[in-house]
């Protein structure tokens, strides 16, 4: 077999698929991070997560391929317990391929970087043979130097062994976000957001970040920023079981794919978001169409208009992709 090949053969080579356990969401095999700050419902979104793919229904609103599922509880087992508990008891279904390391087995402390932890991880995975397998969090797998990439990429490769061919979900901490002058929280890229080295969110396929404004807070927002579609903010709300809902609103797109022609009809509004996004208006006023042909006329203002003002353009800038 040749070392390489020309491009006209290798796009020719049978490759195996990339698939969606979650469609447009969660690739297989591909890696997922799922970012937030403490207290943020994460590890409630990723339970949802992995119910939905083990019992093969939608997940936000998205189908889902019915798999095995293997969830790395790697930090308060104690209180996971008592949450699995109380659901099953308020009649929430986890009679499914949900699998959970049992705690009697498990070690005391995990860490990729030892080859005991790395054995357990992978028996483990072996057992189960699972389509999706979640890590909850992240910093409880390693004793790494988490600004450090090149300490990252040691951590990200063995991941990448123990879980080739799999799709992927990790559950990591967020930084701590800045503020705009009205004291609303400024929401970063998802890769930007991440605390520590960026070599992750790098690697990943998709990154998300679940934001709340306080903890006490019913609504959340989540955005996404995927290799394989737009970059898109989904507005969630808790309820008191702690699980998350789509909100009623529509989600918003952040990037477009461009059209070759202008479209019939104008794109929809941007919705108007509980916190400001960087780079985008928080006013829900309609982007313009870019402007396809040199020679396209401007649209002729309504004569009832009122005259533009200095301080206010007629024309609101497009905001750049995020």
């Amino acid at each position: 077999m040749p070392l390489a090949v020309r491009a006209d053969e290798y796009v020719s080579l049978e490759r195996k698929q990339v698939e969606f356990v979650v469609w447009d969401l969660v690739p297989r095999p591909g890696l997922t991070i799922l970012a937030g700050k403490p207290k943020a419902g994460k590890s409630w979104l990723a339970l949802q997560l992995a119910q939905s793919v083990a019992r093969g229904t939608p997940f936000l609103g998205r189908d889902t391929i019915r798999g095995r599922v293997l969830y790395f509880i790697l930090e308060s087992e104690m209180v996971w317990h008592h949450r699995l508990r109380k659901l099953k008891h308020q009649g929430w279904n986890v009679d499914c391929d949900l699998f959970i390391p049992h705690p009697d087995v498990k070690p005391l402390r995990v860490n990729v970087l030892e080859r005991e932890s790395r054995q357990w991880i992978h028996t483990t995975i072996e057992e189960v043979n699972p389509d999706l397998i979640i890590f909850d969090p992240l910093r409880e797998m390693h004793n790494a130097e988490e600004d450090s990439s090149t300490e990252e990429k040691i951590v990200g490769d063995h991941i990448t062994v123990l879980t080739e061919g799999r799709a992927t979900v990790i559950i990591h901490h967020a930084k701590k976000l800045a503020k705009d002058n009205t004291g609303r929280t400024i929401l970063l890229d998802p890769i930007d957001s991440l605390r520590g080295s960026s070599y992750l969110g790098g690697k990943a396929d998709a990154v998300w970040l679940l934001f709340k404004e306080n903890d006490n807070a019913p609504t959340g927002t989540l955005f996404i920023a995927p290799r394989f579609a737009d970059r898109e903010i989904i507005n969630l709300v808790q309820n008191r079981q702690g699980l998350w809902q789509v909100a009623a609103a529509p989600k918003l797109i952040v990037e477009r794919v461009t059209a070759t022609e202008p479209p019939e009809t104008p794109l929809p509004p941007i919705l108007e978001l509980p916190h400001t996004v960087a780079g985008l208006p928080t006013a829900p006023a309609p982007p313009k169409l870019p402007a396809f042909r040199p020679s396209r006329r401007a649209a002729t203002p309504s004569p009832n208009a009122p005259a533009p003002s200095a301080a206010s353009p007629s024309t609101p800038p497009r905001s750049p992709a995020v």
